[in-house]
């Protein structure tokens, strides 16, 4: 399958993305919760499962990616995605697939159960993955306060 990119401009900026998968949303059969399905660009299946709401550590993902193997097969952990809102407050997904950095964007035109993708994901244009190959940075320099001078 071929790897597709996403050109973007916003605000005079150009970001080349490479997709990694794309999702849809399906509700189960007895209509009480909804899952994810779709393909990584690499053709294997992905199947996603949202994490409830009241789950007792609020630091896991939000979603949780696996390859879709036969019933028999142990789950194997494809990523894991945590939603995010940008400063205008539009709503966004960042995470891990395969141990790369990701990003992932919401489609509103998507419906549960239909035929337009519900989420995209594209490995994330990390500025640090970029400049790793640069000279060492400085180390920051620190200089000591009192207690009181703390804003906490």
């Amino acid at each position: 399958m071929a790897t597709k990119t996403k050109k973007q401009e916003t605000q005079g900026k150009e970001f080349n993305l490479k997709r990694v998968c794309t999702l849809w949303i399906y509700s189960s059969k007895d209509k009480k919760s909804k899952y994810l399905s779709g393909r990584a660009d690499a053709g294997e299946k992905i199947i996603g499962f949202f994490n409830s709401k009241d789950r007792e550590n609020p630091k896991e993902p939000d979603i949780k990616l696996y390859f879709n193997k036969s019933k028999d097969d142990k789950k194997e952990v494809y990523g894991a995605l945590w939603c995010n809102a940008s400063k205008g407050g539009k709503k966004y997904l960042s995470g891990k697939v395969e141990d790369k950095k990701v990003v992932g964007f919401f489609n509103k035109k998507a419906e549960v159960d239909g035929i337009i993708p519900y989420i995209n994901i594209y490995l994330s244009e990390d500025k640090e993955d970029t400049e790793s190959n640069a000279e060492p940075k400085e180390e920051p320099k620190f200089e000591e306060v009192e207690n009181e001078d703390l804003p906490f």
